[in-house]
């Protein structure tokens, strides 16, 4: 078997899988398939809006097909046991809490208020989408592992004093914006802010 059809699954612990049984990007024919709603349709300008797709902001999108609910919804339908957890805790990207500081909040919200092509509403829209990522671990599997890498919520809390510039160890760029935050030992997010 080709080392390009086997990727390292976070959810397993960097345990290999087959690139087709998973949702890594990293694939042989790099087009992706999400469901979507239409939010508006402008026929003059030919602007079609969608929302609520499992897609980056920008991504192309190839083509449109209706929901057809006979053949796209399957009740039926169970994930495979290795994306399964029994408990929450369980979960090996599992967040214990999302803490967003005061100092931290206002960086995003300026951050946002200077984006130009959001497809968020108000700062509070894209804070919530901050939240709803970091919610679970993205950090690569190398990292996890690394406790080099982590701090006890003492430490965490001590250098989110608002006179603390220092940026988190970790990174994440959702529209644009370049999130810094840490994870302490507890599996607690700590957002300290915006790189300038």
């Amino acid at each position: 078997m080709n080392t390009w059809t086997q990727v390292r699954v976070p959810r397993l612990d960097g345990q290999t899988m087959g690139v087709l049984a998973t949702r890594t990007p990293h694939r042989p024919c790099p087009i992706g398939l999400s469901v979507a709603q239409v939010v508006s349709v402008c026929s003059r300008k030919g602007v079609l809006v969608l929302g609520g797709a499992d897609i980056v902001n920008g991504t192309p999108i190839l083509d449109i097909k209706p929901y057809v609910p006979f053949a796209d919804s399957i009740p039926q339908a169970v994930a495979p046991p290795w994306v399964q957890a029994e408990k929450e805790e369980d979960e090996p990207l599992h967040i214990a809490a999302v803490n967003i500081s005061s100092r931290a909040k206002e960086q995003v919200h300026r951050a946002w208020s200077r984006s130009k092509d959001s497809m968020y509403s108000s700062a509070a829209e894209f804070l919530e989408l901050v939240e709803q990522v970091l919610a679970r671990d993205i950090r690569s599997v190398h990292q996890r592992r690394n406790n080099a890498n982590q701090v006890d919520a003492e430490g965490v809390t001590a250098e989110l004093e608002p006179e603390s510039q220092q940026q988190g160890r970790f990174h994440v760029v959702l529209e644009g914006v370049d999130i810094h935050y840490d994870i302490d030992t507890s599996g607690t997010v700590w957002v300290r802010g915006v790189a300038a």
